[in-house]
C-alpha cells in the first residue's frame, strides 16, 4: 500500500497538477514537487526490498532421494545452508500451517533427527502433509531395506 501510495504522488506530480497531497498537508505544490523525488526512492527501494524477500523465500527447497532427504535454506541474497541428511537417521517428520499457509498451499516441515542437531526445519513447502507422507513412505521403505539387507545401507534402485 505505501509503495502504490508514492507512486501515485509521484504520478500526479510529475503531471504538474494539483493533487490529494498539496490539498490534505497544505502544502504547496513546489514543495511537493521536491518531495516527489524522495517519494519515487522509497517507492523503488520498497518495490525491490519485495522482490529480494520474495527471491530469499522462495529458494528454500527440499529435494527427496531414495536414500536421503536434502534441504537447501537460503539465508540471504548469497548466504545458503544445504543439508543432506540420510533417512537412517531421521526419526520423526511434521508438518504444520498457520490460516495464511492453508490459503496459499505452503507449510512448515520438521524433521528431528539423532545427535546435536535433531530438528531440520523447511519453510515454505508447497502441500507440506502430501510431502510428508511421502517422505514418511520413502524413509520406511529405506529403514526397512536396510533392515532386510542386515544392516547393511544398499540403495532402494538396486533392491529393486
Amino acid at each position: 500500500m505505501t509503495s502504490s501510495l508514492f507512486f501515485l504522488t509521484f504520478i500526479d506530480l510529475a503531471t504538474g497538477g494539483t493533487n490529494w497531497l498539496t490539498s490534505m498537508t497544505h502544502m504547496s505544490l513546489e514543495t511537493a514537487k521536491q518531495v516527489s523525488p524522495i517519494m519515487l526512492a522509497l517507492t523503488i527501494l520498497s518495490v525491490l526490498g519485495g522482490v529480494i524477500s520474495a527471491y530469499i523465500y522462495s529458494a528454500n527447497r527440499m529435494f527427496l532421494t531414495n536414500e536421503h532427504v536434502v534441504r537447501i535454506k537460503q539465508d540471504g541474497l548469497v548466504a545458503t545452508d544445504k543439508k543432506v541428511i540420510s533417512h537412517l537417521n531421521i526419526e520423526d517428520i511434521k508438518a504444520r500451517q498457520n490460516f495464511i499457509g492453508s490459503l496459499l498451499g505452503y507449510g512448515l516441515i520438521t524433521m528431528s533427527t539423532e545427535g546435536q542437531n535433531a530438528t531440520y526445519e523447511i519453510n515454505f513447502i508447497k502441500e507440506p502433509f502430501d510431502m510428508v507422507t511421502l517422505a514418511t513412505e520413502v524413509r520406511d521403505d529405506y529403514q526397512q531395506s536396510v533392515i532386510d539387507n542386515g544392516g547393511k545401507a544398499i540403495p532402494l534402485a538396486e533392491k529393486r
